[in-house]
């Protein structure tokens, strides 16, 4: 997604991405709000979000999960979130249409 203008005028620039880590970081150990670094394609500097939302993020490691897969899955995906057990109960799990 790309950054408003608006916004990207209102965040703290960073030149290199280990430096928005480490403000990351910083900010984390204060607030306990889990800040993600990403390079705006804007002003071409790294800013800090908070969002997760369309990120692909790693899955568990098959060794400490159990899990055989270790593809990155989008936040967003249909399948990542669990269908309600009413839904599932009268078939309307995965986007089956009512009758």
């Amino acid at each position: 997604m790309r950054t408003r203008l608006s916004v990207c005028r209102r965040k703290v620039r960073y030149k290199a991405r280990e430096e928005a880590e480490a403000a990351a970081a910083s900010a984390g150990l204060r607030t306990g709000l889990v800040l993600h670094p990403y390079r705006c394609e804007r002003c071409f500097c790294w800013h800090l979000t908070s969002r997760t939302k369309g990120r692909r993020l790693p899955r568990p490691d098959p060794r400490a999960a159990g899990s055989t897969q270790s593809q990155p899955v989008r936040v967003d995906q249909p399948s990542a979130r669990k269908v309600p057990e009413r839904f599932v109960e009268i078939g309307l799990a995965h986007g089956e249409a009512a009758v």
